[in-house]
């Protein structure tokens, strides 16, 4: 597939909040709106047609589109193409042949009215571990960590897991690998899953796909990250020496 340009919690719940990104909630004098993937500084005031520049600037664009787990595929086979906007965010760190870590992502919620200022900041981060050899199973490890403001009150995720296929679209793994466009919560401050990918008898490129959702009272938002791909075989698997980028 294409490679685009690299880039880019303190209450706990146990019940999953289907998130809105960007959702804006109105006030008499305001509304409150939750931004992926941008970079505010706390302290400091914007105009709203700033936030919408500072969106509009922020590479690449995918990172920064308004999506929601709504949605996202529900039901989900290997004839469907993957959904769009998950990146390999930062681009992060292959840190061995089992080991990858993005970046952090800022989460930023904002109240506006005649400017806007920042009400709460997180970061989201995605760790991912191959366990190599014949297996073809990955631990994802999902991190959320509380910057500065109002705390959030629920946190949750979306995840598939993808085929990365040469000079056509990708497509969900499917052969023995566990269902793709599952979501779950997370509780403050990391949450990790063990999914298995496809298990074939011919060598392919494999990633996961992670969508972390942080939800205040009044606004949410969902940074989507790509992980690495995952070079397999039927005895070797380990991640890839390069990887894709983008979806």
């Amino acid at each position: 597939m294409k490679s685009r340009a690299l880039i880019s919690c303190m209450l706990l719940t146990s019940a999953l909040i289907a998130p809105t990104v960007s959702a804006v909630a109105d006030q008499p004098t305001g509304y409150y709106v939750g931004v992926p993937g941008v970079e505010f500084q706390g302290g400091r005031t914007y105009t709203p047609d700033e936030v919408q520049q500072m969106q509009a600037s922020a590479k690449p664009m995918t990172m920064h589109r308004a999506a929601t787990v709504q949605s996202l595929p529900g039901a989900i086979d290997g004839t469907d193409s993957v959904a769009s906007g998950f990146v390999l965010y930062n681009p992060g760190y292959r840190r061995t042949d089992y080991v990858y870590d993005s970046d952090w992502g800022p989460a930023t919620e904002l109240y506006c009215s005649s400017t806007c200022t920042v009400i709460s900041r997180y970061s989201t981060q995605v760790h991912q571990y191959v366990y190599g050899g014949y297996s073809k199973a990955w631990k994802l490890t999902m991190n959320v960590k509380y910057i500065a403001g109002e705390a959030a009150k629920s946190y949750d995720y979306w995840y598939a897991c993808a085929i990365n296929v040469s000079a056509s679209p990708d497509h969900y793994c499917v052969h023995e690998a566990s269902p793709s466009g599952t979501t779950g919560t997370i509780t403050y401050p990391s949450k990790d899953i063990i999914r298995y990918f496809e298990d074939n008898d011919y060598p392919n490129k494999e990633y996961p796909m992670v969508a972390i959702g942080v939800h205040w009272e009044h606004a949410s938002t969902q940074n989507k990250n790509r992980g690495y791909d995952v070079c397999a075989s039927y005895s070797m698997t380990k991640l890839c020496t390069s990887s894709g980028t983008g979806t």
